[in-house]
């Protein structure tokens, strides 16, 4: 029954006292069952804590550690019960002291009295019980370190497991504690390394020891006190002396951690800095990589060092060559000799190595016109990343002369999309371009991405003026659906386009072009004697025609494969296939005497057939 009335539950707690262990170990079963218990009846589960039968003691305790929270009497008894011979009746007797909130200190000081029992699992009971306070005074603090001098390991390391949940500790605990760092027991040594790096701030006297620690024999105590170090903002020149000999550990994690230590140092003695660049010698490419590591984190190292670094650019490991460029980018200048030394790594067999190059180099602001030449010349690398990288060098430089920059047009033609885009990026950030240059932009090949020639167009279309040749292959880009609308602007700024649109190679696509645009607008194409027209609303544009024949056979070329009108009647008419009058309003035609003739739209397919069909069919291109 899980709610006996207290009638019912007198009884049975007198059962508490019966000869017969069994008929106890009931009893307790049954109060166990009880959602809720009186003091009266816990203070009697707490006097079976002394049962001279072990289960009826751990069936007591069972009831005693399901209770949120037990008074100072129930407190009491079962405290004095920590020094019980049966091991886990210790331990379940430290279980209930440590799920209590807080524990008066009264209690406390029962508990630290445990501290001195010669049985050693009382007093790491007793530990448990103080470890589980979130505060302790200073008298109990005391009487914990004293257990640092236990015989037995564990209890030590208990103690300090106590001290290091305290935010801060005195002068003289931190002695007890920095005395247990030469403890012959490793997990003694790292347990007490554990509690200096919860302190906020340590003496050089108390990190001189941690240091000394770097040297230990066992690899989890020189990691513990690199922990410590690492806690620390700053360090003393000696301290991090001690630290720089570890560079070559043996173990990995401590080399990456002693670099760790060092890079957040916000600055290193030469000394120092002589000691880390003699790593770079070590035989083990690890221990070079630490160092290197260390060295990248130092803005500005001395031309001595440097050219210790430069060195390392020869190197067999394409990885150490790499990591001595990544020093080489991180300094705020370098020499001539230097950037010479890093220029000769742009023709290294690695790409990853060129790549980490021109990364130096782009970080110079005026390269000589050698250096220029040679990173041009990784614009043909047969990476991407490499030829990306080598213009983000040239975009880099306060000015380019024109070889440069013809070298950077000629990779609008890049298969690299993200190439194609830092090239033009290079050729937009130019006041002025060349004539030959604005060529060769405007040439961006067509099957190219749609963005690269979009950034195109609009690039010309800021331009002031624009050369013939320019607005040639400009107009080569008419027939492409997804760049019209620019061309279209272009065209209808630039005057001078009218003559090139209307005549020469850009003829077919022209015709494409205003035949797409004559669906939205008013546009009539049509030629009268040598004199080809385009008539829109702002302007009228003409250009003269030296072979009609010819010029017409362009046209006739470009309506094929346009799609028909569907109109049964007009099958095989080119006029009909090319003329888009339904629903463009009034359209204007040309007869053989150069007539201006209005056209019914609807009925214009009739009207063609008639005598006018020959000579509309030459004249009017578009309308």
């Amino acid at each position: 029954q899980s709610s006996l009335s207290d009638e019912h539950l007198t009884a049975v707690a007198a059962r508490l006292e019966d000869e017969d262990e069994d008929v106890r170990l009931a009893a307790l079963g049954i109060l166990q069952a009880q959602s809720s218990l009186s003091d009266e009846y816990l203070t009697a589960v707490a006097a079976r804590l002394g049962d001279e039968d072990e289960d009826v003691r751990k069936a007591a305790l069972g009831i005693l550690q399901a209770q949120s929270s037990l008074s100072d009497e129930l407190l009491t008894a079962v405290v004095v019960r920590l020094g019980d011979e049966d091991e886990y009746v210790r331990w379940a007797i430290s279980d209930v002291l440590q799920a209590q909130s807080s524990l008066s200190d009264e209690f406390l000081t029962a508990v630290v009295a445990r501290l001195g029992d010669e049985n050693r699992n009382v007093r790491a009971a007793a530990l448990g019980v103080l470890q589980a306070q979130s505060s302790l005074s200073d008298e109990h603090l005391t009487a914990v370190a004293a257990r640092l001098e236990d015989e037995d390991e564990d209890v030590r390391k208990a103690a300090l497991g106590i001290l290091q949940a305290q935010s801060s500790l005195s002068g003289e605990l931190l002695t007890a504690v920095v005395a247990r760092l030469g403890d012959e027991n490793w997990n003694v040594r790292a347990a007490a390394l554990g509690v200096l790096q919860a302190q906020s701030s340590l003496s050089d006297e108390n990190l001189a020891a941690v240091a000394a620690r770097l040297g230990d024999k066992d690899g989890d105590v020189r990691k513990a006190a690199l922990g410590v170090l690492q806690a620390q903002s700053s360090l003393s020149d000696e301290h991090l002396a001690a630290v720089v000999v570890r560079l070559g550990d043996e173990d990995e994690y401590v080399r990456w951690a002693i670099s760790d230590v060092l890079q957040a140092q916000s600055s290193l003695s030469d000394e120092l800095l002589t000691a880390v660049v003699a790593r770079l010698g070590d035989e083990n490419r690890n221990v070079r990589a630490a160092a290197f590591g260390v060295l990248q984190a130092q803005s500005n190292l001395s031309g001595e060092l440097l050219t210790a670094v430069a060195a390392c650019l020869e190197d067999k490991d394409c990885y150490v060559r790499k990591a001595a460029l990544r020093v080489l980018q991180a300094q705020s200048s370098l020499s001539d000799d230097h950037l010479a030394a890093v220029a000769a790594r742009l023709g290294d067999k690695e790409w990853h190595v060129r790549w980490a190059a021109l990364g130096v180099l782009q970080a110079q602001s005026s390269l000589s016109d050698e250096h220029l030449a040679a990173v041009a010349a990784r614009l043909g690398d047969k990476d991407g990343d490499v030829r990306k990288a080598a213009l983000g060098v040239l975009q880099a430089q306060s000015s380019l002369s024109d070889e440069h920059l013809a070298a950077v047009a000629a990779r609008l033609g890049d298969k690299d999309g993200d190439v194609r885009k830092a090239a033009l990026g290079i050729l937009q950030a130019q006041s002025s371009l060349s004539g030959e240059l604005l060529t060769a932009v405007a040439a961006c090949p067509e099957d190219k991405g749609w963005d690269v020639r979009w950034a195109v167009l609009k690039f010309l279309q800021a331009q002031s003026s624009l050369s013939d040749d320019v607005l040639t292959a400009l107009g080569l880009l008419l027939q492409s659906v997804s760049t019209s609308d620019l061309v279209e602007a272009l065209l209808r700024r630039f005057k001078e386009f009218h003559p090139i649109l209307l005549n020469g190679p850009v003829v077919e696509p022209s015709f494409k072009f205003l035949l797409r645009g004559s669906f939205e607008e008013q546009w009539s194409w049509y030629v009268i004697d040598k004199t080809s027209y385009v008539n829109m609303p702002e302007w009228v544009g003409s250009s003269s025609i030296d072979d009609r024949r010819e010029y017409m056979d362009m046209v006739k070329r470009a309506r094929q494969g346009i799609p028909s009108t569907g109109c049964n009647e007009c099958d095989g008419n080119p006029l009909a296939s090319s003329t888009i009058g339904e629903g463009s309003g009034s359209n204007v035609g040309v007869g053989s005497d150069g007539g201006a003739v209005d056209v019914d739209p609807v009925g214009a397919h009739e009207w063609a057939q008639g005598i006018w069909a020959e000579d509309w069919q030459e004249n009017s291109l578009i309308d």
